[in-house]
């Protein structure tokens, strides 16, 4: 019997509202049955605050990144903000036609079985789902100041956080695995609590682990949890074209370059 083909995408270094119009993209795609499941790795250039699909974004918030230099967007999901510098970012798009739960929760725990897998093979034992809940100062702004019932732990100390968008019958998740993450930057950003309860690929394994490690852990984990092949693919023509034309949709605030 032949394993089912979903698509893998890798698509390098974007910035922030062009990853997010991607992820929008390939949603509706998968949901118009135009696109088989797809697992999408990628990373941020500038680097990025990506805000919950309805949380509010402050003047400080703002000023506070045109000072770092780093880039806010709005993502399609729900959830808290993730500031994407040292860590690795995911997407996943299935639906109930693909054999995914119909319910938020159902799909969470599917998915978090590859997700687990994925910090196995890095050598990262012990994940689980949940915890305890672990909520700071900082929790109303920051993702990795709480847990939600999405997010994956190590001896209850947060490493991922993902977030699900539905549309019709089909799902986008997508999340972070911190791996290095700046402090500094954290705090400056969310407050002193940003990354309380939290911890890292690096303090956990002592290690800076390579970006090719980490996609090859993710893909074969998926490809093993759900019984498929994947097919390294690019984006579509169409779904280039969609992303470019809602670029603006996504963008909240772009810092300006540091003067010479």
């Amino acid at each position: 019997m032949t394993a089912m083909e979903w698509r893998f995408i890798d698509s390098g270094f974007a910035d922030g509202a062009t990853n997010m119009a991607v992820d929008d993209a390939l949603l509706d795609s998968v949901r118009q049955g135009i696109s088989p499941p797809c697992l999408r790795v990628y990373r941020w250039a500038p680097a990025a605050v990506s805000l919950g699909r309805n949380q509010a974004v402050t003047d400080l918030m703002c000023e506070q990144a045109q000072t770092l230099g780093i880039d806010i967007v709005r993502r399609p999901t729900g959830g808290r903000a993730v500031l994407h510098d040292g860590e690795f970012t995911y997407s996943f798009i299935g639906g109930s036609r693909h054999g995914f739960a119909e319910s938020i929760d159902g799909a969470y725990a599917q998915l978090a079985v590859p997700l687990i897998e994925t910090m196995t093979r890095l050598g990262i034992r012990h994940g689980h789902p949940g915890g305890r809940e672990v909520r700071g100062e900082s929790a109303a702004v920051s993702c990795f100041a709480s847990f939600a019932r999405a997010d994956l732990a190590v001896s209850d100390q947060k490493l991922v956080g993902s977030a699900q968008a539905r549309r019709g019958d089909s799902f986008l998740q997508h999340g972070s695995f911190l791996v290095k993450p700046d402090t500094e930057k954290w705090r400056v950003l969310f407050g002193e609590a940003a990354l309380i309860g939290a911890t890292s690929l690096w303090d956990l394994g002592g290690q800076a682990f390579p970006w090719e490690d980490w996609v090859s852990a993710l893909q074969t984990s998926f490809a093993a949890a759900f019984g498929v092949r994947f097919r390294f693919d690019h984006l579509t023509a169409d779904e280039q074209d969609r992303a470019s034309a809602a670029h603006a949709r996504w963008a909240v605030f772009t810092a300006s370059p540091n003067p010479t």
